[in-house]
């Protein structure tokens, strides 16, 4: 119930923001002005995840790659959209739809979890719960592009998994929240 009316705020926060974000990317890149990428689901369920678009529209010619804070990749629209958070906002359809949490695992590239379980084999521990727009991992660690992160990303992950409340989803939601108005993002 949670999910429903929170991603109900959100997605009308996005129909009144879409014009001038549409415009802004439209403007200044060329390609879309959404972002669509396969990522693993609940269960290892694959669906597509929807941003709004940060990067050059042929960003990714060589295959996945991990991001990173200082991505050159990025455009200079999409860092602002990045900093503020705005890129993240179209994923409440996906919840809406469910195939996402308010609050869970970030949902990851199924190209990339092949290149983390040969180093961190119990990586996918991760898929027990439904993948999240927030939740503690996403508010301790912004970008992954290490083995070495990826690994504390999971210990934070399967410590909400363990303790996935209400209460808990409130207080991370919250957090976001906070991290969000302070203008924290990358």
């Amino acid at each position: 119930m949670l999910d429903v009316i929170v991603s109900l705020i959100g997605v009308a926060i996005v129909a009144i923001m879409f014009i001038p974000v549409a415009l802004a990317i439209k403007l200044t890149s060329r390609g879309p002005i959404f972002y669509r990428q396969e990522r693993e689901g609940w269960g290892g369920r694959p669906f597509k995840l929807i941003k709004f678009r940060t990067m050059t529209a042929d960003a990714e010619q060589q295959g996945a790659v991990w991001a990173s804070p200082d991505d050159p990749r990025v455009t200079t629209v999409g860092k602002l959209l990045r900093r503020l958070y705005i890129d993240e906002f179209p994923q409440w359809w996906n919840v809406l739809k469910g195939e996402m949490s308010v609050v869970g695992p970030r949902p990851e590239r199924p190209e990339l979890s092949v290149q983390i379980l040969d180093h961190v084999p119990n990586f996918r521990r991760r898929l027990r719960a439904k993948p999240g727009i927030t939740g503690i991992a996403q508010i301790n660690y912004r970008y992954t592009n290490t083995i070495t992160e990826a690994r504390n990303k999971l210990r934070h992950d399967v410590v909400y998994i363990n303790a996935a409340s209400l209460k808990l989803d409130l207080l991370l939601i919250l957090r976001t929240f906070r991290r969000v108005w302070l203008f924290k993002g990358t």
